[in-house]
């Protein structure tokens, strides 16, 4: 690989930095940023205590015992920097999730050797909407999504030095604990790769595909799927029990023979279209061809934004507000580019390979909206099929920079010359007109670069939009809400109940050691008069068992939006079920002017 030049380099740190601090910008306004950071503070201090977790968990995320992978790198971090345990989750997986920008750039670079499309694929993943919002969150998923893109590359790697192999299985050890949704993606992505090359593979690269890649390929979705299934179904067994069992009454009898028939299923495919003499040859496209492909994706990424506003998001009963318009176009524009991309990607050798990333990803989400799934949920998607998003960016803005910039006549195609390339076409023969080459002055390369520059910025802006955008949901837990937890830590018994909404649940749980009731008690709050909530008060089953309620926590931000089950809408409480804490029934503990702590009087 050639040695990049300074001015990448010093691009390239910058992209870094702006992830990184983007990721973190939410802490100057919370003590908390994550509704699931007290769960995570739980166990990262149960491990630095006891140096191991117990599986004997009272929390809500009943799998996150079972996927250590997040709390393993904090507690190490935090052990090798002599830092405390809050700090080491409020910083480590953001952090590292934030570094998920190199990767893209190393996988752009590896398939297209042109820093720029590198360049723009990073600055792109560095501010999306979804990938910033979801990788921000001290959470599995956020180390889960930079595992697997450093899965990609060392896929990538492999191909030309099978020493990566080593790293690349020790990377995928790592992530079946860490985070089992990036399994799911990881193992259909390295699927329809074997699919997409197989089917779409270019003449040139047969012999290459069937001695190197392809069984390359199969070996390690083999390798995947195997230690997938036997940490799923025989170490984290609750997680197979629960949600593997909804697909399978019986999972381990019938999930693990089905899983090697799609294997040799796959195998026999690929002997049937290695006896087929029809190959794929893909067009060189003219400008014409490529701008109506990307006015067609403005049109219809305007119009699932406006059908989204105007409906529900599917497998959720999540409304949302058209203020979500705002947010939504400047990245739906700095993106719209991936309608040309493919058909540059398709000319080189790896260039598939993103094609098939995020093919397989959107045929996911259709699968997710069409079956209404809660356990692929929709919106689950999206830091993910950004990751590929972001690579054909890269491609789209810069080809196209190049065939317009580059061609000296009108219409004429675009241009894949580039030294040290992957390229399988080295001219435009494709179009009577000749190509001209002259490289375009330094002003419309800035003014070139400045427009994206701008546009990346603004989606930086807008990265973190309004509760009204995300279905009410807060994600951050104030100074005020963080010091009536660790008041409840010093002043109620051990083992008390409290009611309150998913939010302050996890921080009462993490950090204050108390029975929660996370979304299992909702009238408690919504309810508008005593009578309403008596029921639950005296008897609501919880993660840690059937309990009675004995204390009751409600702040300015629960007042607002009442954060209960993830696929509906956080409701605020109306003017009378705030009230009914004022009544005779309750007694007010604690006030700080944001959070009360309410015990309830059982006449």
């Amino acid at each position: 690989m050639r040695r990049l030049k300074t001015w990448v380099v010093f691009t390239l740190i910058s992209i870094v930095l702006i992830s990184i601090i983007i990721r973190l910008i939410k802490l100057y306004d919370f003590t908390l940023w994550g509704s699931d950071s007290g769960e995570h503070y739980f166990l990262l201090d149960q491990l630095r205590e006891l140096g191991y977790i117990e599986l004997d968990y009272t929390g809500w995320g009943f799998t996150y015992p079972y996927f250590p992978g997040m709390h393993i790198l904090s507690t190490g971090f935090a052990e090798s920097a002599g830092i405390s345990t809050y700090h080491a989750l409020v910083f480590v997986t953001p952090v590292v999730a934030a570094l998920s920008v190199l990767l893209i750039f190393c996988i752009s670079y590896r398939i297209f050797r042109d820093p720029r499309i590198g360049l723009v694929a990073a600055g792109t993943l560095a501010v999306a909407l979804p990938h910033v919002y979801s990788s921000s969150h001290p959470m599995p998923g956020s180390l889960g999504g930079f595992l697997l893109l450093g899965c990609i590359l060392l896929i990538l790697k492999s191909y030309d030095n099978k020493k990566f192999i080593i790293p690349l299985g020790l990377t995928t050890i790592a992530l079946v604990i860490t985070h089992h949704l990036t399994i799911y993606f990881l193992i259909i992505t390295v699927a329809a790769v074997i699919i997409f090359s197989e089917l779409l593979h270019h003449p040139k690269l047969k012999k290459e595909i069937y001695l190197n890649r392809t069984r390359l390929n199969m070996g390690y979705l083999t390798f995947l799927i195997t230690i997938a299934l036997i940490y799923w179904l025989f170490y984290a067994a609750p997680f197979g029990d629960r949600i593997l069992s909804k697909l399978f009454t019986n999972s381990e009898r019938f999930i693990i023979p089905l899983a090697y028939l799609m294997i040799c299923i796959l195998w026999f495919l690929i002997y049937l279209r290695r006896r087929s003499n029809w190959h794929f040859q893909p067009r060189i496209l003219s400008s014409k061809q490529l701008i109506s492909r990307i006015v067609l994706f403005l049109a219809i990424g305007m119009s699932i934004i406006l059908i989204s506003i105007l409906t529900i998001i599917p497998g959720t009963d999540i409304e949302i507000e058209p203020i979500a318009v705002v947010f939504f176009i400047p990245i739906i524009l700095l993106i719209s580019v991936i309608a040309a991309a493919p058909a540059f990607c398709l000319h080189y050798k790896s260039g598939i390979i993103v094609v098939a990333w995020l093919g397989v990803i959107l045929m996911s989400i259709l699968f997710s909206a069409a079956t209404q799934s809660q356990e692929l949920l929709l919106y689950r998607h999206f830091p993910y099929v950004f990751e590929p998003i972001a690579i054909l960016t890269g491609v789209g803005v810069v080809k196209l920079f190049d065939m317009f910039m580059l061609a000296g006549k009108k219409d004429s195609g675009f241009v894949l010359d580039e030294p040290n390339s992957e390229l399988f076409v080295s001219v435009n023969n494709s179009t009577k007109d000749t190509v001209f080459h002259s490289r375009p002055s330094f002003a419309l390369r800035l003014c070139a670069s400045c427009f994206v520059a701008i546009l990346i910025i603004i989606c930086g802006v807008l990265s973190y939009p309004p509760l009204e955008v995300l279905g009410g949901f807060e994600e951050g837990t104030t100074e005020d809400e963080f010091d009536s937890c660790l008041w409840a830590r010093e002043n109620l018994p051990d083992d008390s109940t409290v009611a309150s909404d998913h939010r302050m649940s996890s921080m009462l749980f993490g950090f204050a050691g108390l029975n929660s009731t996370w979304e299992y008690a909702p009238t408690v709050l919504h309810g508008e008069t005593f009578d309403e909530m008596s029921n639950e008060l005296s008897s609501v089953r919880i993660p840690a068992g059937t309990k009675t309620i004995d204390y009751i926590l409600i702040t300015d931000n629960i007042k607002q939006g009442v954060t209960l089950k993830q696929w509906e809408n956080a409701q605020p409480m109306s003017e009378p079920a705030v009230k009914k804490f004022d009544s005779s029934q309750f007694v007010k503990l604690y006030d700080n002017g944001d959070a009360q702590f309410y015990y309830w009087v059982d006449y």
